[in-house]
């Protein structure tokens, strides 16, 4: 096919290959630094073996299998299993929804190896708590979150910790105040720290000139140059060229797209060879290290010094663990809710624990600053802030006026990510909770319709019987709706049904309250539904359209900047809808 993209060479010796099957889907991906490669399989669903078109059933990495997937009726993901010497088993259990056999794409139990953890929502999918233990009865409240009417955490109730942390905002989604007390669930005693974060420009409102005390001076598009004790350069607008510190010069170059290649840390190099903003390989000194990805291009782990390793990540994506091939845990890393490094602990801590630098949401962590890089700037966990402001938001003619550019994923770091520093995202279960009410409303018009329907008077079954035979490329409709295709030779090529035939489990219905069979040389198949994607997309457009403008237009809402941060799930939403129409 005409168009696809091959292969691609550096002049740095990188080389990067990629085949595709014959239905045009990436087959298999080969990159190679130097001497050494690794090449990275897909492997499709097979119906002939009981699998579904379409979706991915596992991952080679060098001709070996390293993930398989298993998914239910409904194409949801139910186990993921990473084939090492003892196999490392992730399976999900999905929330049920608030009707009588309905169900969610909201995952409420996540068992990762020997540990089972449990999640609770709100009404809009934010996570609420996550709990620890065999059962949900039994499970032990380990993390509770509260968030305000804009999606912003206010309340942090943290076992892992021990200690609960509030935080405030202004109206313009600026933290002013974080909290910490003794840990509880209900009311709280004084306050055990307090830091407040200020913010003394009068013509840029959400720059942070005073962090606990401590000055922060800026150039004048927002790049920081005195900061908490360190002293920073810029280039090219945006770019931080060198940070220094006592005992500590870093310094950063770039490609031509401004996605970092290399860093010294005092007079250590550390080389970065890219697919993109993809590190597929990295050099510090002698010391190579090349990542692994998955089929969504998230990280599966990395092979160092001849051996292979795999991380375990929890439902926001979070390393929180590093396997050896043998399938034994070596290292555990633990992070509050902003993505700060609590502890490194582990066999490996001290060795594989340090040298992986990807950590918080699969972000890269510059262990020597404390600083996540985010391909476009650096984001700061102890902080919970950019370092420096976002660039131009296309459309405003570069007034910056009603948006914040410093603030993290909306000041909402549990359900949201944001691995290029300019547009946070939702983490999957809340994007899909947001398509799920959108379905909800569609549903519930569709029942109205339903049961009007059900009132008129019912057809016999006798007059319902569709004629065996038909017209070729015609369609016969019963009495009571079930309908059936004919093919070119006239013979049935798929049938409508809406009756179960005394087996409920056998004919899944969808929203409208039935079922489809295919024919093929004269015998027919199963039932299978399809389900309302398509028009939940559009309304799921639609509505986040409409909020697009009404948020938009400050003189209209008369709420200025503060609603502007629904601009971040409006445009997932935006985006959700698009996938489910199109695919």
């Amino acid at each position: 096919m005409i168009g696809r993209i091959v292969g691609m060479d550096s002049t740095d010796g990188q080389t990067l290959r990629i085949a595709y099957d014959s239905k045009n889907r990436t087959d298999y991906v080969v990159s190679k630094v130097g001497d050494s490669s690794t090449k990275t399989r897909y492997l499709y669903g097979n119906t002939g073996a009981n699998q579904k078109a379409g979706l991915i059933y596992g991952v080679e990495i060098d001709d070996t299998p390293a993930v398989s997937y298993a998914y239910d009726n409904m194409a949801r993901r139910t186990g993921r299993t990473l084939d090492l010497g003892t196999d490392y088993v992730t399976s999900y259990g999905y929330l049920a929804g608030n009707e009588a056999g309905t169900t969610t794409a909201l995952i409420e139990r996540l068992q990762s190896g020997p540990e089972t953890w449990w999640y609770a929502y709100d009404a809009v999918g934010n996570i609420t708590s996550i709990s620890k233990g065999e059962t949900k009865e039994a499970a032990i409240l380990q993390e509770q979150y509260v968030y305000d009417g804009l999606g912003q955490i206010i309340r942090e109730n943290s076992k892992s910790q021990d200690k609960t942390i509030t935080y405030r905002y202004d109206g313009g989604g600026n933290l002013t105040e974080r909290k910490e007390y003794t840990y509880s669930t209900g009311e709280l005693g004084d306050p055990v720290q307090t830091v407040a974060y200020g913010y003394g420009d009068m013509n840029w409102k959400d720059k942070l000139t005073s962090y606990d005390g401590t000055e922060i001076a800026y150039d004048a598009i927002g790049n920081p140059l005195s900061y908490l004790g360190k002293t920073l350069i810029w280039q090219n607008g945006r770019q931080l060229a060198s940070l220094n510190d006592t005992d500590l010069t870093v310094n950063y170059a770039y490609d031509d797209s401004g996605i970092r290649i290399q860093k010294t840390v005092n007079e250590t190099e550390t080389k970065f060879y890219l697919n993109g903003t993809v590190i597929l390989t990295q050099m510090t000194g002698n010391e190579r290290m090349d990542f692994l990805y998955d089929e969504a291009g998230d990280l599966l782990g990395f092979k160092y010094d001849g051996n292979s390793y795999y991380y375990i990540r929890n439902l926001q994506s979070d390393i929180t663990g590093i396997l050896n091939s043998a399938g034994e845990q070596i290292v555990s890393y633990a992070y509050d809710a902003w993505g700060k490094l609590l502890s490194v602990a582990g066999s490996a801590a001290d060795t594989i624990g340090k040298k992986n630098p990807f950590r918080y949401r699969g972000y890269y962590y510059d262990t020597e600053t404390g600083l996540y890089y985010l391909n476009s700037r650096y984001y700061n966990p102890e902080i919970g802030r950019y370092l420096n402001a976002d660039k131009a938001i296309p459309g405003v003619g570069g007034d910056i006026r009603g948006y914040n550019l410093f603030s993290y994923c909306m000041n909402n770091p549990i359900n949201m990510s944001d691995p290029n520093g300019q547009w946070p995202k939702w983490i999957q279960g809340v994007a899909n909770a947001v398509e799920n009410l959108v379905k909800k409303a569609i549903n519930k018009a569709i029942n109205n319709v339903k049961a009007a329907l059900s009132s008129k008077p019912k057809v016999s079954q006798t007059t319902n019987k569709r004629p065996y035979t038909g017209k070729p490329g015609s369609t016969y409709k019963a009495p009571n709706g079930d309908t059936r295709t004919y093919g070119p030779d006239g013979k049935p090529k798929h049938d409508y049904d809406h009756s179960d035939h005394g087996y409920p489990d056998k004919h899944p219905h969808d929203e409208n309250g039935g079922h489809n069979h295919d024919w093929e040389n004269g015998v027919r198949g199963p039932a299978y539904s399809v389900n309302n994607d398509p028009l939940a997309g559009a309304a799921l457009i639609t509505v986040c359209a409409i909020g697009f403008f009404l948020v938009a237009a400050d003189d209209i809402t008369v709420i200025g900047i503060a609603d502007n941060f629904l601009l971040g799930p409006l445009g997932a939403g935006v985006s959700k809808g698009l996938i489910m129409i199109f695919g």
